[in-house]
């Protein structure tokens, strides 16, 4: 994703979502890298 879009961030009230948002790649983070998962 670009750094600038934040549409990751919208919240689902209807399930538990955990985000992991980091800087990809490692060098020059040009992008974020998302990891979602659902809480059950």
């Amino acid at each position: 994703m670009n750094p600038d879009d934040l549409s990751v961030l919208k919240q689902d009230t209807s399930h538990s979502i955990v985000t992991l948002i980091t800087c990809d790649p490692v060098p020059n983070p040009s992008h974020r890298l998302i990891v979602q998962a659902l809480r059950k």
